[in-house]
């Protein structure tokens, strides 16, 4: 029950025969010395978050029936059940992967290989972001990945009126700037765009949030006091406290401290 309470949070379609058969196989254009285990017996169904070429982000619930490993990258070749349809996504374009209990993995291939049971670092990634060093798709990757449980907090809040206004949007976004910057991230103005649009197309469900509050529980008491001052200068934003948000940020509260703080 648990388990289908949390596939139906997340938009994991039920289970249900599918025009390809459900067995994996991993494909290599590359000789390999100490060849990997190259098939899975069951079709592997997750949630990926991805941005394509031309920087355009969608939500995507997909099976994986391939994983394509070319010279200097990798492609992960699924059955998208958005759009019902076989797609294929490049692994470094992959910001960040939901497995089915709900949890979020950011490191993308290394969560591929120890689901597929390959060795690490049978996952190739574009050769320029070896060479190059830290790339922006790394400094963003990196800011996201430390605001992360802040940002979806904040959106839930942002929206739990029914209404994520522009001045919440300014509150959570400032927050997590001062996050990254007292955590010494180097980031510009590119990841300050990102990370605002980030934050207002976040919708989380209950699942996500859950999941954001565990991700809290790192944080030192410090950061949580500094989160939760945030978060209720956030739902004063806009003048008024509607008790759908005060509702959530006690709920919050209790879960990180303890005690309700609105």
């Amino acid at each position: 029950m648990a388990m289908r309470l949390a596939r139906w949070l997340l938009g994991f379609p039920e289970r249900r025969p599918n025009p390809y058969v459900p067995k994996v196989t991993v494909e290599f254009t590359e000789t390999w010395t100490d060849e990997p285990p190259i098939e899975i017996t069951e079709g592997v169904t997750i949630m990926i978050e991805y941005r394509d070429g031309a920087g355009t982000w969608s939500r995507r619930p997909v099976t994986i029936t391939g994983l394509n490993i070319e010279i200097d990258t990798t492609y992960l070749e699924t059955w998208c059940h958005m759009r019902e349809d076989e797609r294929t996504f490049r692994v470094d374009r992959i910001e960040s992967i939901v497995d089915e209990a709900g949890e979020v993995h950011e490191d993308a291939p290394r969560y591929l290989e120890e689901r597929l049971g390959l060795p690490p670092g049978t996952i190739i990634l574009p050769r320029s972001r070896a060479r190059h060093g830290r790339s922006r798709e790394d400094a963003w990757a990196l800011l996201r990945r430390n605001v992360r449980p802040q940002a979806i907090l904040f959106a839930a809040l942002a929206r739990a009126s029914g209404v994520m206004r522009p001045e919440e949007v300014a509150f959570a976004l400032a927050h997590c700037v001062e996050i990254a910057e007292a955590r010494g991230l180097l980031f510009g103005d590119d990841e300050i765009e990102k990370l605002e649009a980030y934050i207002r197309r976040e919708r989380p469900d209950a699942v996500r949030i859950e999941t954001a509050i565990e991700g809290m529980l790192v944080c030192t008491p410090a950061e949580i006091h500094g989160f939760l001052d945030a978060a209720l200068d956030l739902i004063r934003a806009d003048g008024r406290r509607a008790p759908q948000e005060v509702a959530l940020l006690n709920r919050i509260a209790r879960d990180l401290t303890g005690k309700p703080v609105a």
